[in-house]
């Protein structure tokens, strides 16, 4: 059959890269083969191409000539000696030499015989050297190999030694654990890959075949201990996960903390973000629960604490928490009767959420300021006692119908009495008589001076404060007249009792009847006094507010709105 004529012109295969150990070769594994095998004729030609991609390899050198010598005693190169010239000489012609000849053969024949014994007994003993050589030659590569992990060289030269000597129960005990090795190094290889494809179950089976087989090869021991430990994580993880979904909060904190104290790197980022979100969570539902009770309002604060460690700067979190530590100081305030803080810390809380706490918020704020205003009362400061009055009489939803007689009472112990005319003494009539003497009645008690309330102008409309996050306070409203217009011309000045400040006087109000106060940043805490002027003297009563705290859960701003007496137009 013709060959097809190849352009030179096409394209060759790029060869694939020789690598760089024989053993890698594929001829290596054929040599290997038919050695084993003890098909040394079979071996010899890929040993000399492999020999020839490799020609300094020490091992391959070394084997060389077992190789060549094994296949020439088996046959190989016998045919070079087949067609050897058959004799020149002619028998039939040369009959007349036969017996001289046969003669000289026999004794050629004894000489040589002779000779070749002593050269077959010379032979015998080289070859005896030259195999003990090799034989010692070859035990010493199986060591080394096996020493450092060839175990494919270890049972070339293991193989190559039991051919020269059979009964070699080393060579054979070391063959048989460098086959056993190799295969243990196959699947150790094979278990690494699926440990690293985290397919813990087969990587778990493989290394446990390993470490029965082979017992405490390489690192299995190690290995199987953080595979099972990457099970339990796993199992824990998916557990805390399915609760976290089903908004189970509860169960979902115990199994991410469980997680974070056997391995605080184990999914780390979604461990984080769903333990944030389940401290949140769990801390709302506890702090909805717990209504005014102090101690579950106290374990919805640890929660929404763990939650800040998580996500320092969620403002949910930071918001709730704050709200339950003013409401728990301010329950040990009223108990220790510092009104001032209470009053503080519950108005706080009143003004952002008034709901907080199951409602008792309004309550408690309503009872700090009475409390205040009593003691303020009892010490003789009945204007305080008066403002604290009046802060608790417009607190929403809480019943004041008990505050009008406590105002009424501080208004009237602020009054200057007016005293009552005494009545001009009359003389008794007389009785007189003859030389009698005259006589009279006493003189009537003085009456004891009562207060005269004295009215105002102008009276309170209305009050309330709200959050101011500027940087300024205000203190404004509106100025209404008896009719509910608004009044311009009107001038209101504030003062704070705590730190100071003021008075501070508002622009005369516009023609809507707004007027305002603007306030420093450093002056706003404390409680501001507000009140009407007409010609520089007060037409109203003060009231006041606390104003004061951050600019989302504080107050800044404080809004009074004032009305015209019907009386006085």
């Amino acid at each position: 059959m013709m060959q097809p004529i190849r352009n030179n012109d096409e394209p060759t295969q790029p060869q694939p890269p020789l690598p760089d150990r024989p053993t890698a070769h594929p001829l290596y594994h054929t040599v290997d083969h038919f050695i084993s095998q003890g098909d040394w004729q079979a071996a010899r030609a890929p040993f000399e191409e492999l020999l020839a991609l490799y020609p300094n390899d020490p091992y391959l050198k070394e084997l060389a000539p077992s190789v060549r010598t094994r296949s020439a005693l088996l046959g190989y190169g016998a045919e070079e000696y087949m067609d050897e010239p058959q004799s020149r000489f002619n028998l039939q012609g040369r009959l007349k030499f036969i017996i001289p000849g046969l003669i000289f053969i026999a004794l050629l024949c004894l000489v040589g015989s002779t000779m070749l014994a002593l050269q077959v007994w010379g032979l015998s003993g080289g070859d005896n050297q030259r195999v003990a050589a090799q034989v010692s030659q070859l035990h010493e590569q199986a060591q080394d190999a096996l020493d450092s992990g060839d175990y494919d060289r270890a049972v070339v030269a293991y193989t190559e030694l039991l051919k020269l000597q059979p009964d070699d129960d080393q060579a054979r005990q070391g063959l048989e654990q460098a086959r056993a090795l190799r295969t243990t190094i196959s699947l150790y290889s094979e278990a690494i890959a699926e440990m690293e494809a985290h397919h813990w179950e087969n990587s778990l089976t493989i290394f446990k075949q390993i470490e029965a087989t082979q017992p405490g090869y390489r690192d299995v021991a190690n290995r199987i201990q953080f595979i099972e430990e990457q099970q339990l994580l796993t199992s824990q993880f998916s557990e805390a996960e399915a609760n976290f979904s089903q908004g189970n909060y509860e169960s979902a904190i115990q199994g991410y903390e469980a997680l974070q104290d056997i391995d605080s790197n184990f999914q780390s980022d979604t461990v984080r973000e769903h333990l944030f979100l389940s401290y949140l969570q769990q801390g709302l539902t506890e702090e909805t629960e717990a209504g005014d009770d102090p101690q579950q309002l106290a374990a919805a604060l640890e929660l929404f604490e763990k939650a800040l460690v998580l996500r320092p700067g969620d403002q949910q979190a930071k918001g709730e928490s704050q709200l339950i530590k003013l409401y728990l100081e301010s329950l040990e305030d009223l108990e220790d009767e510092h009104w001032a803080d209470a009053v503080e810390n519950l108005s706080l809380i009143y003004d952002t959420r008034p709901q907080f706490a199951n409602g008792s918020v309004g309550p408690l704020l309503y009872d700090a300021y009475v409390a205040w205003g009593d003691d303020l009362f009892e010490y003789g400061e009945f204007a305080e006692a008066q403002t604290k009055y009046d802060a608790a009489r417009v607190i929403r939803g809480v019943d004041t119908s008990g505050i009008g007689r406590k105002l009424a009472l501080a208004k009237a112990a602020q009054e200057t009495p007016t005293p009552t005319p005494s009545p001009e003494p009359t003389a008794a009539p007389s009785t007189g008589g003859s030389g009698g003497g005259g006589g009279g009645s006493a003189a009537p008690p003085t009456p004891t001076p009562t207060v005269t309330p004295i009215p105002q102008p102008y009276a309170l409309k209305s009050m309330a404060i709200r959050n101011n996050c500027s940087g300024q306070g205000f203190i404004h409203g509106v100025v209404w007249n008896v009719y509910n217009m608004p009044l311009s011309g009107i001038t209101v000045q504030a003062f704070n009792i705590d730190n100071g400040a003021g008075p501070l006087m508002s622009n005369p109000s516009n023609g809507d009847g707004i007027y305002q106060i603007i306030v420093d940043n450093d002056q706003i805490p404390g409680l501001w006094m507000v009140q009407v002027l007409e010609d520089g003297q007060p037409v109203s009563e003060a009231m006041g507010q606390r104003l004061g705290g951050e600019c989302l859960n504080g107050a800044q701003e404080l809004k009074v709105d004032w009305q015209r007496v019907l009386q006085f137009e």
